[in-house]
């Protein structure tokens, strides 16, 4: 089959676009200029669409042909100085690639969403993605819809967030937003990739709207504990932080990137991440779930440096246009 892909250099669609080709696929990645070069070492059959979900024609173009889309792009928190949006990002720019897909007829197309959208009162990132599930469904399109919980694997900026605290800042305590007995499902990112690659020839996923979890519940505190054992740190000191005094810090300084939390993301952390139909999801697409816990056992800061490697079985063939 052949597929458009957007989202292919980000943490989710690197490991999507590895399963698509490990499936056979072909690929059209559509990726902005300044960073195409990032796949030009890419083994397999893959064409690179120079281009931004905000380039419609380019978006045409590239979908020439094609019988699915995949459509990984979003953001997880605005910037609105530099004009980075919720209505920019999810909205329009999935619009646009909805026009595309209809002008090009294509039937088959897998969004990303989040879990949580179904949620009242939902933040304005969930709003954001509830509309882009909205939109595609509303088209008429052949679509499977896919609301993940934290993901993690390598590369990940939740996990290395906290190792990189206990590692390279050598940090005595570990700070936590309020009580930490909040809780988290966290999913594999090579299980997301499959789950996506593997929806797309199954008539069972047609019109389903899939959570994707892991099998283990896990507390925020529990987690940083397992995260420092990983590190060879046997047990650290955990800093819980109420979580009104949170917010105006947060309020303050959250439009600075460096900042690690905006007020939304604390409120979304604070009410936690599961999942309760994620069992429909493995059983449909063949699932075999990674543990958090054994990928903490397993992995340590020198893996999550190493190159990810392509192993497909299609011959080389890439192209840009």
């Amino acid at each position: 089959m052949r597929v458009f892909l957007t989202g292919a250099t980000g943490f989710v669609g690197k490991e999507v676009l590895k399963e698509l080709l490990t499936a056979g696929h072909q690929v059209v990645c559509l990726v902005r200029p300044q960073s195409y070069r990032k796949l030009m070492d890419v083994k397999g059959d893959v064409e690179v669409c120079k281009g931004t979900i905000f380039h419609l024609p380019a978006i045409e173009k590239g979908m020439k042909n094609c019988q699915a889309v995949i459509h990984l792009v979003g953001i997880i928190r605005p910037f609105y100085w530099r004009g980075i949006t919720y209505q920019k990002y999810h909205i329009l720019g999935t619009q646009n690639i909805i026009t595309a897909a209809i002008r090009n007829r294509i039937r088959r197309f897998i969004l990303m969403s989040a879990l949580g959208v179904e949620k009242k009162p939902l933040t304005p990132y969930l709003k954001s993605k509830r509309k882009m599930e909205e939109m595609v469904i509303k088209n008429g399109f052949n679509y499977t819809i896919f609301r993940p919980s934290l993901i993690f694997g390598t590369g990940d900026q939740f996990i290395n967030l906290f190792r990189s605290l206990m590692e390279k800042y050598l940090l005595s305590f570990v700070p936590i937003v309020g009580d930490g007995k909040y809780l988290f499902q966290p999913v594999s990112v090579v299980d997301v990739a499959r789950a996506f690659v593997r929806s797309l020839n199954r008539a069972t996923a047609l019109g389903k709207i899939y959570e994707l979890a892991g099998a283990e519940r896990v507390s925020m505190s529990a987690l940083i504990d397992r995260i420092a054992c990983s590190t060879g740190n046997k047990k650290k000191f955990k800093l819980h932080i109420p979580v009104w005094m949170t917010y105006p810090t947060a309020q303050l300084l959250h439009q600075f990137p460096w900042f690690p939390v905006s007020p939304e993301q604390i409120k979304m952390l604070t009410g936690g991440n599961v999942a309760q139909n994620w069992q429909k999801t493995v059983r449909d697409l063949d699932l075999q779930l990674l543990s958090i816990y054994k990928y903490l056992e397993e992995s340590g800061s020198e893996n999550e440096a190493k190159t990810m490697v392509f192993n497909v079985r299609k011959p080389v063939r890439s192209k840009v246009f």
